[in-house]
């Protein structure tokens, strides 16, 4: 496995765009020497995390900008998805789902909303103990 490498992307937000960005952050991820079930499980959160971003991030009939941060540093791979919109509660009748995968697939999951965007976070070691 490599020591360091990164991938960093800022696009326009929409279901195109993150479909691309999967593509690129797959072959990243091989690139680094991630296992094949680590890269499905980096490459499907990653995908609901920018879908949910394209999907719920910016007003109707508007499109912000969709970031993308992949980083391998020593024994940890960090993925980061950023969006610029607003954040909005997930509604109560409506699981959230994507969340809820994104949480399951990776070693370390967390959501940040802020005033200016929402960025998850998700990690995975590269090495067991």
């Amino acid at each position: 496995m490599r020591t360091r490498s990164t991938l960093h992307r800022r696009r326009r937000a929409s279901a195109q765009v993150a479909t691309r960005l999967r593509h690129e952050l797959a072959e990243w991820a091989r690139r680094t020497g991630a296992s094949a079930d680590m890269i499905c499980d980096i490459v499907l959160s990653t995908y609901e995390a920018m879908a949910n971003a394209v999907k719920h991030a910016y007003p109707p009939n508007t499109v912000g900008p969709l970031e993308l941060r992949a980083e391998l540093d020593r024994d940890t791979i960090v993925i980061t998805v950023v969006d610029h919109g607003c954040w909005r509660q997930p509604d109560r009748h409506a699981p959230a789902r994507g969340l809820a995968l994104i949480r399951a697939l990776s070693h370390r999951a967390a959501v940040v909303p802020g005033p200016h965007g929402t960025a998850v976070r998700m990690s995975w070691p590269t090495s067991t103990p």
